[in-house]
């Protein structure tokens, strides 16, 4: 039988025993994907997997779904286990997106959309490259948005963005991280460029 996530809701509800096994089985190898593609180590990766769902599983009653879906609350789960993970390590890869001292000499958005939507198998391997040099929240925010193809909204609650501050309209936030979004391809854009003049490419 195939469950659907209202059907979860309603095992959540009646608290019954399949709800974890269901939870996992609905969610667990997008959460996967979504954790591997930003923590390399696949044995840490594999924790941080683990922790997610035993949290998820340990607050499942306080899950709120007028908040946002299941899928979302528990990829914000996620997404606090990664940061977790990075600050453990003292990675200096972790930086907040809104580091202005990030300068990139892009000259026009053509120029941003030319090299990071070339297919030729040399700029792809380029462009993944580059994405490793990118902090873990500019990993997770590309992912959730290029490759999970989420909607703002929910990036928005993922990333705590809506929390930081509830007086600020959620179109605004959105509208932050669409800024963000850009900035990121322009930085990914003087990457490639950059290990092309280096003859890394």
């Amino acid at each position: 039988m195939n469950y659907s996530e209202k059907d979860i809701l309603q095992l959540i509800a009646t608290k019954d025993s399949k709800r974890y096994g269901l939870v996992f089985r609905l969610y667990g190898e997008r959460v996967k994907t979504y954790i591997f593609r930003v923590v390399t180590i696949r044995e840490d990766a594999e924790e941080l997997l683990q922790n997610t769902f035993i949290s998820a599983f340990r607050h499942l009653d306080d899950y709120d779904r007028n908040r946002a879906s299941l899928q979302t609350w528990i990829t914000y789960i996620a997404t606090n286990e990664i940061r977790a993970y990075y600050r453990h390590r003292q990675k200096a890869t972790f930086v907040s997106l809104d580091d202005e001292n990030q300068h990139c000499t892009i000259s026009s958005d053509d120029e941003v959309d030319k090299w990071l939507n070339d297919t030729h198998e040399q700029r792809i391997d380029s462009l993944m490259k580059a994405i490793k040099l990118l902090s873990a929240d500019e990993q997770m925010l590309i992912q959730l948005y290029y490759t999970d193809q989420q909607p703002l909204r929910d990036i928005a609650y993922i990333l705590d963005e809506e929390h930081s501050d509830l007086s600020t309209d959620i179109r605004k936030v959105e509208n932050r991280l669409a800024k963000r979004l850009q900035r990121i391809r322009m930085k990914l854009c003087a990457y490639m460029i950059k290990m092309k003049e280096d003859g890394k490419e």
